[in-house]
């Protein structure tokens, strides 16, 4: 078995500024990185930095960021000015931000996927028909990540593409889950943080699986009051011609604004319109999971 302590061992004679990187890999990381030599420490807690910096929202100090990667002040201090030499980041007095240059980065997913441009315009045939704030997104180790954004007559949510959310308390969040097995479901639970976002936000796993058995049999997710109290989301799944899900689609509505059946009634024909149509043209597209 190859321990952190037998690699250390062996490798302090040969790149002994490494040691002290390898400690501060998170547990998945460093796992990584003692089975592939060709695993970069440092790459990967310069993306460790930006995903921080997207996360919190607002500018950070050196010490906010070594605090919450649990790295040395020395090395945050090194990979922000990095980021900012490289014009990924900012520095004004003490703290440190993002600037536009890291969009990017986010950028070439889209250049390179012409399905997006697919989605924004089924997207935008949504909120026209429904009048609410539509959103896609993608599947990624028990998150969702919203690719693409339209808005209603009115804005509904301040999510924006690049938002993430956790998948057990979304609406989309649980189209995809319904994608997976029981098993599956429970494993992804187990190694999710479940926040409690509202008073109705479900955070025990068998009321959590009652609704991802109830998205299998009716083909859609409505969720009200989890994520934000208020406002209620319904989603459906976009699935390519062999029934892969490879991406999800839902409307958010002010909950007090229509019935429970109204919303239903109304946004559910356009959303699975929506999806049969996208799901038509990405046929070979890669499935989650």
């Amino acid at each position: 078995m190859v321990t952190l302590d037998r690699v250390l061992s062996q490798r302090e004679v040969e790149f002994p500024d490494q040691i002290g990187e390898l400690l501060m890999l998170s547990s998945q990381a460093r796992s990584m990185a003692l089975q592939n030599t060709d695993f970069v420490s440092s790459l990967a807690k310069g993306l460790a930095v930006i995903r921080h910096l997207v996360e919190v929202k607002s500018p950070q100090t050196l010490s906010d960021v070594a605090d919450a990667l649990d790295m040395p002040r020395a090395t945050a201090r090194r990979l922000l000015l990095t980021l900012e030499e490289l014009g990924y980041a900012e520095q004004i007095g003490r703290q440190f931000s993002l600037t536009p240059q890291v969009m990017r980065l986010g950028y070439g997913y889209f250049a390179a996927n012409p399905f997006s441009v697919h989605i924004d315009t089924e997207l935008k045939r949504v909120s026209t028909e429904t009048g609410h704030t539509s959103f896609a997104s993608i599947y990624d180790k028990g998150e969702i990540t919203i690719v693409a954004r339209q808005v209603g007559q009115i804005l509904e949510s301040s999510s924006t593409i690049g938002t993430t959310w956790p998948a057990y308390c979304t609406s989309m969040g649980r189209v995809f889950l319904s994608h997976f097995s029981d098993e599956e479901v429970k494993t992804i639970l187990e190694e999710t943080e479940r926040q409690q976002f509202t008073p109705s936000t479900l955070v025990d796993t068998t009321k959590i699986l009652t609704e991802v058995r109830k998205v299998r049999k009716t083909g859609y997710s409505f969720v009200e009051n989890e994520t934000t109290v208020g406002m209620r989301a319904i989603a459906v799944p976009v699935t390519n011609q062999r029934g892969e899900m490879i991406a999800s689609i839902d409307v958010m509505m002010i909950a007090k604004s229509e019935s429970r059946k109204d919303s239903i009634d109304k946004a559910l024909p356009a959303l699975k319109a929506a999806a049969q149509r996208l799901g038509d043209i990405a046929a070979d597209a890669k499935p989650v999971g």
